[in-house]
């Protein structure tokens, strides 16, 4: 029974931490850096023992962590098995090591984006369901290549109610080690001229899912 109600209480408090995120642009950093470590704010703030409302306001970035004592970084730390000046520096955009970019794959992406615009959907679709490339990046060890047609490939089925393709499930279940960003972003980031809350509030969740950010595939100049 204590299972039971255990499990429940996880669901709530991960579920509460979902809507309040979906509510408002507070898809922040720690969110990131919960997620590049498989662990959800449930567990965060029972290993932590920080109070719920306490979390909420650093989750949401509601709590300047500058102004946090070294008490509360050091339990926070301390659940997230970091050093206290390495999540000080994640948590205040000094370290972005969650993220990448890749000036290729920004060129690459555009390329895809141009021609889906000049084909449209089911010549597109035609074209990339025939030609392999999504294997073909994936075996070349193009990763972000690949994960990024083939999300592209089923939000296009999605959106014409096809069936998604099932010879590539193996790579569906795939996912980037770091959140592969546009340049451009990389570059706000690093001058602290934009906030992960916007790109994760724009983000396309089937490009989310493997730790891509794309907002919008339609008329891209």
């Amino acid at each position: 029974m204590n299972n039971k109600n255990n499990h429940l209480e996880e669901m709530l408090i991960n579920l509460y931490y979902f809507n309040r995120s979906l509510c408002r642009p507070n898809i922040y950093m720690l969110r990131a850096l919960l997620e590049s470590k498989n662990m959800s704010a449930y567990k965060l703030e029972k290993s932590s023992h920080i109070s719920h409302a306490t979390l909420m306001d650093l989750y949401n970035e509601k709590t300047n962590i500058e102004k946090c004592s070294s008490s509360l970084l050091h339990k926070l730390a301390a659940s997230l098995n970091m050093k206290m000046d390495d999540l000080y520096k994640v948590l205040t955009y000094e370290d972005l090591s969650l993220f990448t970019c890749n000036k290729n794959f920004d060129l690459y992406k555009s390329f895809l984006l141009q021609e889906l615009n000049e084909l449209k959907d089911n010549a597109f679709l035609k074209k990339y369901l025939t030609n392999n490339e999504v294997e073909d990046n994936f075996k070349n060890k193009k990763y972000e290549c690949s994960l990024y047609l083939l999300s592209l490939i089923d939000y296009l089925c999605i959106r014409n109610n096809l069936p998604l393709v099932k010879n590539y499930e193996y790579i569906r279940e795939y996912k980037l080690d770091k959140i592969v960003v546009p340049e451009s972003v990389f570059i706000l980031f690093r001058y602290k001229k934009a906030k992960v809350s916007q790109i994760y509030k724009e983000c396309m969740p089937i490009f989310k899912q493997h730790n891509i950010i794309e907002a919008k595939i339609d008329d891209v100049a």
